[in-house]
């Protein structure tokens, strides 16, 4: 269960920065990253260093989410590359073109009258890339 606090009551609560949840850090970060004191916020010495406290978890915890999102990324990465890699491999063995990708662009030539071109990228069995091109009228 997610407990609801804010800034200001955390700093003068007994609860320990160390036992809050991710979820409760999450959800007191950005508060963290940007409270002030002043404005009827008292900055006594055990308020500061507890919001001090608070700010290490929280870039703590956005550090962590950063490592992770980095090393999906770089997992997806790998992922795209090795199915590439699988796709020139399968035109070598067939000696037929397998198809990259696929996608839709602006037409290229001005003389035609289409507006969309069909583009296909095939990996050739010789390990080179090939696009096509195809007006849409």
């Amino acid at each position: 269960m997610v407990r609801e606090f804010t800034i200001n009551s955390l700093l003068d609560s007994d609860i320990r920065v160390s036992d809050l949840t991710r979820e409760e850090l999450k959800r007191l970060a950005y508060g963290a990253k940007y409270f002030e004191f002043g404005y009827g916020y008292d900055a006594t010495e055990a308020r500061v260093a507890r919001l001090s406290e608070l700010r290490k978890a929280v870039l703590g915890l956005e550090a962590e989410e950063a490592a992770k999102a980095e090393e999906a990324r770089r997992a997806r990465e790998e992922a795209a590359r090795q199915a590439r890699e699988g796709k020139f491999l399968q035109a070598k063995e067939t000696g037929k073109p397998v198809v990259l990708c696929q996608y839709d662009a602006p037409c290229n030539d001005p003389h035609e009258e289409c507006d969309v071109d069909f583009v296909v990228v095939y990996a050739m069995p010789d390990g080179t890339t090939k696009t096509v091109r195809n007006h849409s009228w």
